[in-house]
Parts: structure tokens; sequence; C-alpha cells
């Protein structure tokens, strides 16, 4: 709702920082899921009472080499209900400050636009002979919401926070200008002590549009292959891996 908001944006003076985490990011390269996986844990302990949502979150990144797959990374997020009671109209978002160019003149340039075939906000350099890269956030799990907003003119209170969460996509373009974008799926009803998986891809697309929507396609055909046959979107490749005796063998006593 707008006032249980919990988020690590700028606000209005500083900067909310609702989410903490006692653990470093770690990577491990090669992964057991991917090339390199990355994980950490944070919760939104330190969120104020009023804003406090209750939520513990595992985030699992997923990153390759091989060429069809090496332009993406995958955000796979689990995150557990640690009240007693459900959380109901839940949405879970992520905020991008692409900044693309080495200048600040070039990062005016910036241009944020909608795919809603693919559930993909993407950004690119609008200055001529600028750079010619393309940037997206794909929700693998379909975006609710998509916003693009202006970095001079934002409305930065929890509750303008609530609504990029959850007000669909009435404002998906803006730009040329220092832009940031806002994607968000949901919503979600969590149960007393249950996890709810959400996940996103960061893309990037060499010097074209079609590349990068190649990429986030190469990113959700991924996504797809390690959640089969897995409710609720929740990983279904294995974190550990034990090795038990092969007793009694069947083919030979």
């Amino acid at each position: 709702s707008e006032s249980r908001v919990v988020d690590v944006v700028r606000n209005e003076l500083t900067q909310d920082e609702d989410f903490r985490s006692g653990d470093f990011f770690t990577l491990q390269t090669p992964g057991i899921v991917s090339d390199q996986d990355g994980f950490t844990r944070f919760s939104d302990s330190t969120a104020p009472t009023a804003n406090r949502i209750g939520v513990r979150v595992a985030l699992h990144s997923y990153a390759y080499s091989n060429p069809v797959d090496s332009k993406y990374i995958i955000l796979a997020y689990e995150i557990t209900n640690t009240t007693t009671v459900p959380l109901t109209n839940f949405r879970a978002g992520i905020f991008l400050d692409w900044d693309i160019g080495p200048t600040e003149a070039e990062l005016k340039q910036n241009t944020s636009r909608y795919d809603s075939t693919r559930s993909l906000g993407y950004a690119y350099s609008s200055m001529p002979q600028g750079r010619r890269e393309y940037l997206g956030i794909r929700a693998l799990d379909s975006a609710t919401s998509f916003r693009s907003l202006v970095n001079n003119s934002l409305d930065l209170s929890r509750a303008a926070k609530w609504d990029w969460l959850s007000g669909g996509f009435a404002s998906s373009t803006a730009g040329p200008a220092d832009i940031h974008q806002l994607i968000s799926s949901g919503p979600y009803t969590i149960a007393p002590g249950a996890t709810r998986g959400v996940a996103f891809a960061l893309v990037a697309g060499d010097s074209s549009l079609a590349n990068l929507q190649q990429n986030a396609d190469a990113a959700k055909a991924k996504w797809r292959r390690l959640t089969v046959g897995i409710a609720h979107g929740l990983p279904s490749v294995p974190f550990t891996y034990q090795l038990m005796q092969n007793y009694p063998n069947p083919f030979n006593p």
C-alpha cells in the first residue's frame, strides 16, 4: 500500500535504507547452476515500523559465458513472509538508473521505452554519434507495472513509489532526458512463512533493439528451462548436491 513500501531508492532528502544485509554478495565461478552464480540475502528489518512489510529475501544471480546467453543476467528473488499474517496485494519491483554514455551531456539524452510483448523496459542514447548499446530489464514472470521517469521531475515519496509499483503502464515512455525506470510483478499473496519467487533479467544489446530483444528472448527461454515443473516460479535448480551410497546395487548382488 502507499504506507507499506520498503526500498533503497533515494527520497526527497537523502535515501531510504529499508533493506539491510548481513552478507556479502558472493560469486562462484563456475557455478552450480550457471557459469557464474551469485548469492546474497537481505531483509526489510531496518525499515521504519510504519512502513515495514516483514520480508526476508534471498537473491540468486545466474550469468552465462556461451554466446547465445552471454548478454543477460538472471536475478531470481525468493521472498519469504516473516510475519504471522498473509501478505496480500504484494508487488516486487526494480528501480534502474542506466546513465548510458560517459558524459553528463550524453546521459541527459537517454530515452526510455517499453516492449509490452516481452515485459521488457529498455533504454538507449538518442545522441547522434553517442553510445549505441541498448540496455533493458525484463520481468520474467510478466510485468504488471512499468514506469519511465525523468530525473528532474521525480516525486520520491513512498506514495509515489507505490504508484510506480502498482500504477500500470500509463507513463511508459520518456526522454531524451536523464531517465529512470521501474518495473514490477504482482500482485501476489504470500502466506505466513511461505516463499514466493520473482525473477527479472538484466539484458544488453549491441547497437540495435532487435539484438536486445533477441537476448531478452534467450533469457526467458533459459528461465523456463530452470523452472519446469515448479509452481509459483521458484527455481527448480539444485542449490546443493549430495552423493548417496549406491546400495543395494540392483544389477550386481
